[in-house]
């Protein structure tokens, strides 16, 4: 956890183009092929293992069979030093340079694959997690892979059949960190650090350690090893790395030295390095019993929060209802899908209701926006089973491989997923997938002059009246019909909207439609410069004066960063968007108890002034906090919207001097924090006072100012003219230079606005008009 920002195969081995199942990013979690009945096993106790490599298709490959396409055979039982009559084994899989997305599922010999993972990997990378597998037959281990890819596979220990024992055994502990070296200076480039055992905080008696392992901030690519403290370093490896500045967590049970040493621990490219311990296997010298021994299970997975329709809440611990009483740890392997934003997933025992109390210290698999990360976890189970923490609000997979048993031994597990979401959980998103930058570089679009309208701020589709409305920024309201033939001014504020001066940002500034009951909303600011929202019914395509309602009322403490976005989402709920005023250089974006720059979510009263605060506002309750928050930490964010595909929040936060932003609220998620104040996008401000207890959320994408001067807010196109577009989020810079941004990173269009662009909007067909200042209204056409 860290705060603030900062192939298949040919002959045995060898990468080629075969015919493979290639998935998506996110559907790359899921698998074809139908579930299997787990076998007849017994329990089983830990024996050290080296660790050694079995298995590795690099050039002529060794330890490999194919058998299709997809799928390669490792004998692990009788190889080197492993016994014959080994059950299950502990492992590492490592997938390297695959040549597109996709997922690795291991499973034992001789069984039809599960609906199951172990791995997620995507085009170029080298991904490593740990896997406590059960053998099939010959005591082998069948590997898929979805993707050409290669793979090694590295053995730490084995699990041979018993009914009780002294050695080999697994005791839980809470999960405590050991190693974090961010206090101090990173490990060096080739370099290794010893862990003692009692920096473990191990018995001497204990003969492996269960930890997850963490490299922060690596500097290179490279790899990362943990052996025994007595012995050299061997040929194997537990994470990876493959590029500066990446965050990465693997699971691994490592033996520990015979001569009573710890562990070391070795990185090739010397980045930070986190150490949790979860857990150790007694020895010889210990007592015999029957707790602690494990019990494999074919992967069987337990819950998908997509289907199941709802995901973990940010900042939340939530049930996932891994229900087994008379388990004493549950193996399992945990795949974040979907994160907000860069976030940390924790399994954790589940204490029952209310599941409150400080955030974990340690974390089972750190996300992040648009990519699938797994990791493999041992997790105690508390008094109802097992329960997750989200830093940031995300997906879970869940795929048990087997548990340890609880007093008396008892080898029965009984797992469920909910059938109903749960309260304060969120609803599946479902995005259309954004297009590569490669892709979107293929668009041909140019601008073509529609309308001649000077002042443009906004403008809205009304489904109720069949017409545009745009508003200028003096105080007016025009209507405009489908065709953009022409526009009648219909609503003139003038007499108390802000004056129109050159380099203003203030004026009328928002549109937007109730999608209940049709009611026109405008944002705009008061002679005074202070912001109101209003509402107006039409009366046969005009607004009505007289039905004017005042929604709320915000007192600007300066002159600029008004903001000026509204949108309503399907559900009804008002968003608004608030600058950070001005008048505190910022500092009152990180002050909660107040609206400046914020998004704001209200619901108006549908039948008089004001608004109400919906329950699920991330805030409600809080004394030290507005109820009306839904994201902070921005300082101008002049254009937002919603796209009505997923749900997400698009923002463009305007910066000062160093960078333009854009960031992104996924759906469900709140309370998210976008730095403002003491970041402008991922540039440290060097202010004093930043806080360490709060993530603050760093942009998806941003610019400087040799590309642009003011960041504008478009929509993620869903139209059918550009279909090189389909899915990217496109926008503008006031200056000129429009961009869409796809999976993987923005670039600019090639095409350039004129006279100041001020906005995009959507048609009813789905395409994308853009505003200006000076030269009025533009269609986005192919070229």
């Amino acid at each position: 956890m860290t705060t603030n920002r900062c192939s298949p195969f040919t002959t045995i081995g060898t990468v080629v183009g075969a015919t493979a199942l290639i998935v998506s990013s996110v559907g790359a979690i899921g698998h074809t092929g139908s579930r299997t009945a787990a076998a007849s096993v017994s329990t089983s106790s830990y024996t050290s293992v080296g660790p050694v490599r079995l298995a590795d298709t690099r050039g002529d490959g060794v330890g490999a069979v194919r058998l299709d396409d997809t799928t390669i055979r490792v004998v692990v039982a009788g190889t080197d030093t492993i016994p014959d009559d080994a059950t299950a084994a502990a492992l590492t899989i490592t997938a390297v340079s695959p040549t597109g997305d996709g997922y690795i599922t291991a499973y034992p010999a001789g069984t039809v694959r599960p609906e199951a993972s172990n791995l997620n990997f995507r085009a170029g990378e080298v991904r490593a997690n740990g896997a406590l597998t059960r053998l099939g037959d010959d005591g082998a281990i069948d590997i898929f892979t979805s993707a050409a890819t290669d793979i090694l596979v590295d053995v730490s220990g084995a699990f041979r059949p018993t009914a009780d024992s002294d050695s080999g055994r697994f005791v839980p502990v809470e999960p405590r960190r050991v190693v974090d070296t961010r206090g101090s200076t990173a490990p060096g480039v080739d370099s290794s650090i010893d862990v003692t055992r009692d920096a473990l905080g191990v018995p001497s008696t204990a003969t492996a350690v269960a930890v997850n392992l963490t490299a922060v901030d690596s500097v290179d690519p490279g790899f990362f090893t943990l052996w025994p403290g007595d012995r050299d370093r061997s040929e194997t490896s537990v994470l990876n790395v493959d590029a500066a500045g990446q965050t990465r967590a693997a699971f691994a049970i490592v033996p520990l030295g015979a001569d009573g040493s710890g562990i070391s621990a070795y990185t090739s490219n010397g980045a930070h390095l986190l150490m949790d311990v979860v857990g150790h296997f007694t020895g010889t010298a210990d007592a015999i019993s029957d707790v602690g021994l494990f019990v494999p299970r074919d992967p069987d997975r337990i819950l998908d929060t997509r289907e199941a329709g709802w995901a973990l809440t940010p900042r939340t611990l939530t049930s996932v209802e891994a229900i087994a009483p008379d388990a004493l740890a549950l193996v399992a392997n945990w795949t974040t899908v979907d994160a907000s934003g860069p976030s940390f997933l924790t399994a954790v025992p589940d204490p029952g209701p209310p599941r409150t109390g400080e955030a974990p210290v340690v974390s089972t698999v750190n996300g992040d926006i648009g990519i699938a990360v797994a990791n493999l976890a041992i997790t105690p189970v508390g008094p109802f089973g097992i329960s997750a923490y989200s830093y940031a609000g995300e997906h879970a997979l869940v795929d048990v491989a087997g548990y340890f048993t609880g007093a008396g031994g008892t080898a029965s597990l009984q797992l469920r997923a909910p059938a109903e979401p749960l309260p304060g959980n969120l609803p599946r998103p479902d995005r259309t997938p954004r297009p590569p930058v490669a892709q979107i570089a293929d668009a041909a679009v140019r601008l073509e002059p529609a309308l001649s309208l000077p002042n443009l701020t906004g403008m809205e589709w009304s489904v109720l009246a069949g017409s545009y409305y745009a508003i200028t920024q003096e105080g007016r309201v025009h209507r405009i019909p489908v065709d953009l033939s022409g526009s009648d001014i219909v609503l003139d504020l003038t007499p108390e909207v802000s004056p129109l001066q050159p380099f203003s940002e203030r004026g009328l500034l928002g549109i937007t439609f109730d999608p209940v009951d049709g009611r026109m909303f405008l944002h705009f600011t008061d002679l005074g410069n202070d912001s109101h929202i209003v509402s107006f019914a039409l009366v046969d395509g005009v607004p009505d004066p007289g039905s004017r309602r005042s929604v709320l009322f915000l007192q600007q403490p300066g002159l600029g960063h008004q903001g000026g976005g509204m949108q309503f989402d399907r559900a009804g709920n008002l968003h608004l968007s608030f600058g950070d005023g001005g008048g505190s250089r910022g500092r009152d974006a990180q002050d909660d108890s107040v609206l400046h720059g914020s998004i704001v979510r209200i619901v108006p009263d549908r039948d008089g002034d004001g608004y109400a605060i919906p329950p699920d506002n991330p805030f409600v309750g809080d004394p030290a906090r507005r109820d009306e928050l839904w994201a902070t930490g921005l300082r101008n964010p002049w254009q937002f919207s919603i796209d009505p595909a997923s749900g997400d929040i698009w923002i463009a936060d305007v910066g000062e001097d160093q960078a333009e932003e854009v960031n992104v609220v996924p759906r469900g998620a709140s309370g998210l924090n976008f730095g403002w104040y003491w970041f402008e996008g991922t540039r440290d401000r060097g202010l004093a006072g930043v806080p360490t207890d709060v993530y603050l959320v760093p942009p998806v994408f941003e610019y400087g100012r040799d590309r642009g001067v003011s960041v504008i807010g478009g929509h993620v196109y869903h139209g059918t003219a550009i279909p090189q577009l389909s899915g990217a989020y496109v926008f503008g810079d006031m200056s000129g230079p429009l961009f869409a941004f796809g999976a993987d990173g923005a670039t600019e269009l090639g095409v350039r606005g004129s006279g100041v662009i001020t906005g995009f909007v959507e048609t009813p067909e789905r395409e994308l008009l853009m505003l200006t200042l000076r030269n009025g209204l533009f269609r986005l056409l192919p070229g």
